[in-house]
């Protein structure tokens, strides 16, 4: 899966194919002031963090980056191989890195280590951060789940079964085989009727669930294609933020 996306960034950065992806300007995914669709413009992002060496102790799954900007703009950055020159390369996308670290990485990890289930030290290296997508959009509305729809069978092949694939050699008891969904369950339900329509057919272990503080929710589903994998679904109050670590400890305590 990481040499897919290798590949994929190789293409993007030729201005080539996209590797039977929709042309994500085909639909107004990322609008510009003057109306000038710049999906593909930016550098994609398809993954953050792990780049398959391990351990590795948490995977989770995000629906795409967000904006981009002018640094990311092909032709402006240099990129050989988007593992070395953008993931591990700490001078480049600086920001973005210490999104995913801060929001993503160490949230889970920190979580982990107050559940004695791993130990000091960790850092966004043994995180993977997988997008639905890899293209940049301003925000998650009807343009993205358009897109979303358009190109199931290809976020099912290359981002789903990416997720699935190396959570299932997650060095830690509690979440080896287990893919965290960093979204609702309407959104979650949403991504699950797309995927029965290419006949991946799911199932809804725990349904939506609120904890003690009623400030979090979570709910577990399955795709019978990946039966060994368990999808869980984690959110609070604050879009894109996991929520208080309360209630991650409950939740963690509980899948």
């Amino acid at each position: 899966m990481y040499q897919y996306w290798e590949d994929f960034i190789n293409a993007w950065n030729k201005g080539g194919s996209y590797s039977g992806w929709t042309n994500p300007d085909s639909i107004p995914l990322y609008n510009n002031p003057d109306n000038k669709d710049l999906s593909s413009i930016y550098l994609p992002e398809p993954w953050w963090g792990n780049d398959g060496t391990p351990p590795l102790h948490s995977v989770v799954i995000n629906f795409n980056p967000g904006e981009g900007g002018p640094s990311q703009e092909r032709g402006k950055i240099r990129v050989s191989s988007y593992s070395k020159d953008v993931v591990n390369n700490p001078s480049v996308l600086s920001e973005t890195r210490k999104w995913h670290k801060s929001r993503r990485a160490m949230r889970m990890l920190n979580t982990l280590c107050r559940l004695n289930y791993i130990s000091k030290p960790y850092g966004l290296e043994n995180h993977l951060s997988v997008e639905l997508i890899p293209w940049h959009t301003k925000g998650v509305s009807s343009d993205f789940f358009t897109y979303l729809s358009q190109n199931i069978q290809e976020v099912y092949d290359h981002s789903i079964r990416f997720a699935a694939d190396k959570a299932s050699s997650i060095a830690n008891d509690k979440l080896r085989s287990v893919v965290i969904i960093r979204t609702n369950d309407i959104n979650a339900k949403t991504i699950l009727y797309e995927l029965c329509r290419i006949n991946i057919k799911s199932i809804i272990k725990t349904p939506t669930t609120t904890t003690t503080s009623g400030n979090a929710k979570y709910m577990e589903f399955q795709l019978a294609t990946l039966p060994d994998i368990r999808f869980i679904c984690i959110w609070g109050k604050y879009r894109n933020d996991f929520p208080p670590n309360i209630d991650m400890d409950e939740i963690f305590s509980r899948i």
